[in-house]
């Protein structure tokens, strides 16, 4: 899967929060399950790699017929003000 294309389309949230214990940032992407994670120098790094696995978990998800999760950009999980 080309990456840059995958960068311009990825609607899915990624958390990003640095490991102590690794000294590394650690991106995650909640939708896809907490095994859906990467590690970089640099919060950007993260970002890009886990947009790389996310990929890799969605064609397997498709080749298998598991159902896909809706995107979650844009969507808020909280309600303040």
């Amino acid at each position: 899967m080309n990456s840059t294309r995958l960068g311009r389309s990825f609607r899915y949230r990624i958390v990003i929060d640095w490991s102590e214990a690794d000294k590394a940032f650690i991106a995650q992407v909640p939708a896809l399950g907490f095994t859906c994670c990467a590690d970089g120098p640099t919060p950007a790094k993260a970002a890009k790699e886990v947009m790389i696995v996310a990929g890799m978990f969605l064609e397997v998800m498709a080749k298998h017929g598991e159902p896909i999760p809706p995107p979650d950009v844009g969507f808020r999980l909280d309600k303040t003000g």
